[in-house]
């Protein structure tokens, strides 16, 4: 998995690349995120998008679909043609959604993708797993220890920061707090999106499974940062952000099949409107 989340300047290139296609509303932070915004009603071209100043290396912000789309064109090589947003690691034309508010877009990443969004097995694997001592630690600092929150160079999260600017804080601000592989960012930034999808037995998924810090705005959630946490997004949901996966030679990434686990679930709160 990658070493931090997307940043918006990241982001900022992928949105510039979609922007002949795009088509929707020039203020949907599902798609644009806090930091990008549109200089014209009706964007249709590169030049027509912008950056917050000194947002590059913030973490971005977006929906689910957004992210599955924006995995495909990391897996195209960044073309610049259609199929390489719709195609790569999900199908696109899957994306739909029914009255009762389920959906049945493809969740489970393509046979042969380069890269994609990891699954919850994958993600607690690359943050809690420790080789060394074939174990799991309890949060994803390799350490049981809940994390000391604070600014750099005095605590080891950002999570639980409340007053601006530490609703949002650039990516890799804590080197020295990381998850046993290496990764920075998986006790602070924003919580990311995996795979799954869950909800009624027996029915179409409604929430998107999301793990790591509940940092936007609800406070020191550690709870969410334990090896049995996770949080939920509804579809239409933007405050989660992303770090995507890839294949490299075994045995780093073997994943490892966890048992029963009991979740923390909480909500995400639904925002209305664009």
């Amino acid at each position: 998995m990658s070493k931090t989340e997307v940043t918006v300047g990241q982001w900022f290139e992928f949105v510039q690349a979609y922007a002949p296609y795009y088509v929707g509303s020039a203020r949907d932070e599902r798609f644009t995120g806090l930091n990008i915004r549109a200089k014209t009603d009706n964007p249709a071209k590169a030049s027509d998008w912008e950056l917050h100043p000194g947002s590059t290396d913030l973490p971005q912000m977006m929906s689910w679909r957004w992210a599955a789309i924006y995995a495909n064109w990391i897996n195209s090589g960044k073309r610049s043609d259609r199929s390489a947003f719709e195609y790569g690691a999900y199908d696109t034309s899957t994306f739909s959604d029914n009255p009762d508010g389920t959906f049945n877009d493809q969740t489970t990443r393509s046979a042969g993708a380069q890269y994609w969004i990891p699954n919850r097995n994958e993600w607690i694997k690359a943050m809690y797993f420790d080789p060394r001592r074939n174990g799991y630690w309890g949060f994803p600092t390799a350490s049981d220890i809940v994390p000391r929150s604070g600014v750099p160079g005095i605590g080891e999260t950002n999570s639980g920061l409340l007053d601006y600017p530490y609703l949002q804080m650039p990516t890799a601000q804590y080197p020295a707090t990381m998850s046993p592989w290496g990764l920075l960012d998986g006790s602070g930034g924003v919580a990311e999106y995996v795979e799954d999808a869950f909800g009624e037995q027996g029915k179409p998924p409604m929430y998107r499974a999301v793990y790591g810090t509940e940092q936007q705005g609800f406070g020191p959630q550690f709870d969410s940062l334990r090896l049995a946490g996770r949080l939920a997004a509804e579809d239409d949901y933007f405050f989660f952000g992303l770090r995507l996966a890839s294949s490299v030679p075994a045995p780093m990434t073997s994943v490892v099949l966890l048992g029963p686990l009991a979740f923390f679930f909480r909500a995400a709160r639904r925002r209305n409107g664009p």
